[in-house]
């Protein structure tokens, strides 16, 4: 394990935070964190706009015919 100065060091050269070069690959960034949560709004989107495009496709098709009404029939 490099020494803090040494890190900065490494830091500096790469361009890069020490952070950066301490944190676990599987760690979320800030950037990731934003990108998962613009993912998560989008697919609530998505699906309220489904619905809206179902509930719009149903309004705009003819209503069934009714069945004809039974003639009472004298006896």
């Amino acid at each position: 394990m490099p020494s803090i100065p040494r890190l900065r060091k490494i830091a500096e050269i790469t361009q890069t935070t020490v952070s950066d070069l301490v944190r676990t690959p599987d760690a979320p960034t800030a950037h990731g964190a934003e990108l998962a949560a613009l993912r998560e709004e989008l697919a609530e989107t998505r699906a309220l706009v489904d619905r809206i495009a179902s509930t719009l496709e149903r309004l705009g098709q003819p209503a069934a015919p009714a069945a004809p009404a039974a003639i009472p029939q004298e006896v």
